[in-house]
């Protein structure tokens, strides 16, 4: 009998199977981490472009004279964004209901929506 110390040939290959079943893991983990910074780098980009015709809305409210038509484009780094603004009378005439949905392509494809209530300068 002999006391060989050391890891046999089948041990060392079951460490390796655990070991690369492991790594798989950990790779679809960062690939999906990626695809989810992604997404979320569009919807803030989205946003952007929604508060920008948002703030142009408030300064119209104001006297301003600036433009927001009520479907266009606008392109934040280096990509082409579309908008749609609806406006929409409330209870109160001194009030309207803004909704604005930003979209890329077609109109089905909305990353960012947002509703807000301007009130006439008095």
């Amino acid at each position: 009998m002999t006391n060989e110390k050391g890891f046999t040939l089948l041990e060392t290959l079951v460490a390796m199977a655990i070991t690369a079943i492991s790594l798989a893991a950990v790779g679809k983990l960062a690939f999906q981490l990626t695809s989810d910074t992604s997404a979320v780098f569009e919807k803030t980009l989205a946003m952007l472009v929604a508060e920008n015709q948002l703030t142009k809305l408030h300064l119209m409210a104001r006297g301003v004279n600036v433009t927001a038509p009520s479907l266009s484009t606008e392109n934040q780094l280096n990509t082409q964004w579309g908008y749609r603004v609806e406006r929409t009378a409330t209870s109160d005439e001194r009030v309207q209901k803004i909704n604005i949905a930003v979209f890329r392509g077609s109109e089905e494809n909305t990353q960012a929506d947002i509703v807000s209530y301007i009130g006439k300068s008095w």
